[in-house]
């Protein structure tokens, strides 16, 4: 029954035949499971066209492996890859930050309209958001956590497995034969989210073992109260102009 879950899980309902869509590969179980599952989609008719887009950040010494292995992941699926590297850094960010604005700046210029960009987050990776933005202090919209569909810095982004968890993705990667890479800066925890990952989530799954879900659904309900409020709002001020 396990196995079934990522293909019941994975929200297909953002994808149309008339849309292109392009993938954020990093060579790692995620971005993998997501582009296979992408690819037989594609297969399928069930979108317009797709591509992968890889970005070396050069912040390890296996960067340049880590390139090739998606190339060749990509050639021995007859999907089109763009490959390229990060130029230039904002000194002015963290590291994470720097990488993020890196990385969506490249990808601005490679995506076109009406395309979409595909990433790899899921359950864990929500969870781990909220518990990050919590500390830091966050209101209800922190806490609402990633978004399954939004708009960042002009491109349209679908997060199509966050109601996929990671052991279901392995699954699905086990099942598949399917060969990944593990990037070792995930184990560097001077980088919060990895302390978060590798440090609190064993700890808290170990004394709840529902709570990867049950964080999840927390997500989901202040979603829902944040978008009655905005329509409560609105109707008030349409009532106000009215009067």
């Amino acid at each position: 029954m396990a196995k079934l879950a990522f293909n019941l899980k994975f929200s297909e309902s953002h994808f149309s035949q008339n849309l292109d869509v392009f993938v954020g590969l990093s060579g790692g179980a995620d971005s993998i499971a997501l582009l296979h599952y992408l690819n037989e989609m594609n297969k399928s008719n069930k979108i317009g066209s797709l591509q992968a887009i890889h970005v070396n950040h050069g912040y390890s010494p296996e960067s340049k492996k880590w390139e090739n292995f998606c190339k060749d992941f990509c050639k021995n699926h007859n999907i089109e890859l763009t490959s390229t590297s990060i130029a230039k850094l904002d000194s002015a960010a963290s590291l994470e930050s720097s990488f993020r604005k890196a990385r969506f700046k490249i990808f601005a210029n490679i995506l076109r309209s009406p395309a979409i960009l595909a990433l790899a987050h899921h359950m864990n990776d929500q969870v781990e958001t909220i518990l990050f933005r919590m500390f830091r202090g966050s209101g209800p919209e922190g806490i609402s956590g990633i978004n399954e569909v939004n708009t960042l810095d002009g491109i349209k982004v679908l997060r199509p497995m966050l109601k996929i968890e990671k052991d279901e993705i392995y699954e699905y990667i086990e099942k598949h034969k399917l060969k990944f890479i593990h990037d070792h800066s995930n184990e560097d925890e001077q980088f919060d989210r990895n302390f978060i990952r590798n440090r609190l989530m064993p700890l808290i799954r170990k004394r709840w073992p529902a709570a990867i879900k049950k964080i999840s659904d927390l997500s989901e309900l202040s979603k829902k109260d944040i978008e009655f409020k905005n329509i409560f709002l609105e109707q008030r001020i349409e009532d106000f102009r009215s009067e």
